[in-house]
Parts: structure tokens; C-alpha cells; sequence
């Protein structure tokens, strides 16, 4: 039996039911709140930050900007209290200074408690290097509901211009302010296919990203495959650089780390090479986790990312991905459409994400990256691998 998955109100596709919990697990750690409705048998997804509800009054101009940039994000903006619990109150006003004072201005009253205080500080980083004078004033006030007032003066002439730089600051401040203290990716509140936008800047002239190819044929379903040797050009065999550009962040908990980087596959050769299948091979099985723009098979349809050559992106290769992933320690990974690689070009996988956990015996975790061209028979290992080692209690 499947059952749907909604996002927003709109069915993007169906899993097996057997998969549900694994999948929840697998959309709560890309930073999604997941609901399951037993009676309609369907899965809801919905941004991270949804249940945050955020009250914006004031000048038109301030709302109208800080709506789109919260709403955006996932957040839930409301016009009124209404009787339900609020996180935060944002209030505006506004007013022009003179033609000959153009340096803009803002107050910002607040009503913060100690454990809010951090909402402070990320407005002070948003604005330390901005051309805003700034001030923070702290005000008396019975509500417990953290308030922000915020007064500012704006040149002449320039005022749609200033409101919309301060409101993309203020914007940027209250996400990080309700982001703190967790571990989540922020996918969930970014819109889909909004990624995609990385796969398009090239890093170098010799880089190929994802979907720059001539070819609009959807690829068939990646498999784990056997590869001989390479016979057909004995005086010039296919060969590829394959190699993890990385950094290690550290959680705040002993026993886990996190890695954010990507897996780069260059062609050295003049042959072109077709279809990469990745495999990542972590050693003790059970200690990694892979996150980043790698979607389960059957939700390619409804959250990939669509362009006129067709569905772009990669995809985990097979249905039970997860459970291959949790025996074996392997996590297989190939292209949603058809991929050329032309000789000593590159094609990268980027925004990997690897959440690497301490092994129950043992300190050390290794990640190594395998590539397959199955149509080409042959297969290339990554030259660098991703080693931690955890301190012994």
C-alpha cells in the first residue's frame, strides 16, 4: 500500500507505507515538521519554523516586506493576536528626515527576557557593518510575549530602499534568533527548488555542474553495478579524479559532528563518461547520516527541480536506499536525468551534508567514495576520504 505526501497543502508524491517511519526520521533531520493523518493515510510536511507564530504592525511599507520574508521562510505571520500564543511582536514606525541629513536611522525599543537577550545580538550583527546608525533601548513592559519596537528615520526620497535593506536584516535576525539550538538543516524553510541556484555557478572554467548537458533523457534506475575491465581504448582508457572538498563543524555534542561540502568527479581523460552512480561507504555501518539536495526516488516528481531539459538533481538509487544504508554502511546516489561528463570536464555532487555519529565500539568512522560508469565499465575511488576520530570517554 502507499500512501501520499503533501507539502503545503500539495501532494508531491507517495511512499510505501512499510517506509514511513524511516522516512519521518529522514524529514524531521532535513528540518521538517512531519504530521501523519491515519485516517487519510497521508503524510504532511511543513517548514521547520511554522509553528512559530510572529505578530508585524506598523507602516505598510515595513509589513508588506517583513511579511514576504518571513512567510517565505516558513514562518506563520499573523495581523492580530487573536488569543493565540505569539513568539514575538514586531511594531514599525517611520518618518523622513531632511534633504540634507541622508544617513538613516533606527531605535530599537525591546522587551526582551534574559533567555531572549539573542535576538538582541543578531540584530547588533546585522547592522554593525550597515550604513544604519543604531541604537537599542530597553523598555518596561507587562507582556511576556518578547516585543520589539522598531522607530527609524529614513533620507528623502530613498525610503522604499532603506525599508527594504532593514527588513531583510530584521528578517535575517528573527530566523536566526528561532534557528538557535538546533541541528536541523534550514532546507525546510527555503522554497523548493531554490537550491538549484548552486548547481548553476561554476567554480571554475573546467567545471561542469549538474544538468549542463545536451541530453533530456530521463535516466534509468541506477544500479549497483559489476565492472570489468575497460577494453575498448587500450592506448587511451577513461580515467577520473574523484575527491571530498569538506569542513568539519562540531555540534556541541561529544558524540557527533557535522560535515558540509562536496563530492567532485573529474574527467582526465578525452572519453566522455556517462551516468555516475555514487556509492558512500561508511565504516562502522550506522554512524552516518547523509543530508543536502539528495531526494528518495518516488518524491523526485513532486520536489525535484524542473527545467525545460527536464527533472534536475540526484536521487538516492533504489526504494529500500535507507535500509541498504543501515545493514551495509553504503548510501547509493545517481543523477535524476541522464549525465554526460565530457573529457577533462567535472561534474560535482554539492551541499553534501554528513551528520557522523561515534561508533558504539570503537572511536574511528571513515567515508570513502566510490563512482560508477556502468556504461563505460569502469569505476573510480576517491582520492581523500572523510576520517574522524572520537575521543574515548
Amino acid at each position: 500500500m502507499n500512501i501520499s505526501v503533501l507539502y503545503e497543502k500539495k501532494k508531491i508524491g507517495e511512499i510505501s507505507y512499510s517506509s514511513l517511519p524511516a522516512f519521518r526520521l529522514y524529514c524531521e533531520d532535513q528540518g521538517f515538521i512531519t504530521f501523519w493523518h491515519s485516517k487519510e493515510k497521508n503524510l504532511v510536511l511543513s517548514p521547520a519554523l511554522s509553528s512559530k507564530r510572529v505578530l508585524i504592525k506598523g507602516s505598510e511599507l515595513y509589513e508588506n516586506s517583513m511579511k514576504l520574508f518571513l512567510k517565505d521562510s516558513g514562518l506563520t505571520v499573523v495581523d492580530e493576536e487573536q488569543g493565540e500564543d505569539l513568539h514575538l511582536r514586531i511594531e514599525f514606525s517611520t518618518k523622513t528626515s531632511s534633504s540634507e541629513d541622508r544617513t538613516p536611522q533606527v531605535t530599537f525599543y525591546h522587551h526582551l527576557r534574559h533567555d531572549q537577550q539573542r535576538l538582541k545580538l543578531n540584530l547588533y550583527k546585522e547592522l554593525k557593518d550597515s550604513e544604519f546608525h543604531h541604537q537599542f533601548v530597553k523598555m518596561d513592559n507587562s507582556s511576556q510575549v518578547p516585543l520589539l519596537k522598531v522607530s527609524c528615520t529614513i533620507p528623502q526620497d530613498t525610503e522604499q530602499e532603506w525599508i527594504e535593506l532593514l527588513s531583510m536584516m530584521i528578517a535575517s535576525a528573527v530566523l536566526r534568533y528561532f534557528q538557535i539550538g538546533k541541528t536541523q538543516s534550514m532546507l525546510s524553510c527555503l522554497p523548493i527548488g531554490i537550491t538549484d541556484i548552486f548547481s548553476k555557478v561554476k567554480s571554475s572554467p573546467h567545471i561542469m555542474k549538474q544538468g549542463e548537458t545536451t541530453s533530456t533523457k530521463n535516466n534509468p534506475k541506477p544500479t549497483q553495478p559489476s565492472v570489468p575491465k575497460d577494453e575498448r581504448n587500450p592506448k587511451q582508457p577513461p580515467s577520473a579524479d574523484v575527491y571530498f572538498d569538506y569542513t568539519i563543524f562540531f555540534s556541541g555534542k561529544k558524540d557527533r559532528l557535522m560535515t558540509h561540502g562536496k563530492l567532485t568527479i573529474k574527467n582526465a581523460s578525452e572519453i566522455p563518461l556517462h551516468n555516475p552512480v555514487i556509492c558512500l561507504k561508511v565504516q562502522p555501518a550506522g554512524c552516518l547520516e547523509v543530508r543536502g539536495q539528495i531526494l528518495p526516488p518516488n518524491l523526485v516528481e513532486g520536489l525535484g527541480v524542473h527545467s525545460e531539459e527536464g527533472t534536475k538533481g540526484w536521487k538516492f538509487a533504489s526504494e529500500d536506499w535507507l535500509e541498504v544504508a543501515e545493514e551495509r554502511g553504503e548510501y547509493w546516489i545517481g543523477p535524476i536525468q541522464r549525465v554526460t561528463i565530457p573529457g577533462n570536464q567535472s561534474l560535482s555532487l554539492d551541499n553534501l551534508q554528513f551528520v557522523i555519529k561515534k561508533p558504539e565500539e570503537g572511536q574511528d568512522v571513515t567515508v570513502r567514495g566510490f563512482v560508477y560508469f556502468n556504461e563505460d565499465n569502469v569505476k573510480f575511488s576517491s582520492s581523500n576520504k572523510v576520517s574522524v576520530k572520537f575521543h574515548s570517554k
